[in-house]
């Protein structure tokens, strides 16, 4: 079984900045962008997170906070 950092490894970071996530990462990822913004935003308020949080979100849909503990992926949220 390969690990989440091994698997993470292969993945890069596609937005790790403050604020939203412009439309081109959701396409980086083959979401729709309302579909990509409303699972962020599920994702954060999960976490307790809200908007203006930074997350890092990976190239396999992965979503992180700043100390790398998984919050949840973009592809698993409806």
């Amino acid at each position: 079984m390969i690990s989440s950092s091994m698997r993470r490894s292969r993945t890069r970071i596609l937005w790790s900045n403050p604020g939203n996530p412009p439309d081109s990462v959701a396409r980086a990822l083959g979401i729709e962008p309302r579909r990509f913004s409303r699972a962020l935003h599920k994702i954060k308020a999960a976490s307790d997170l809200s908007g203006p949080d930074r997350v890092v979100i990976y190239s396999n849909g992965a979503v992180t906070d700043e100390q790398n503990q998984p919050l949840g992926n973009l592809h698993d949220e409806d």
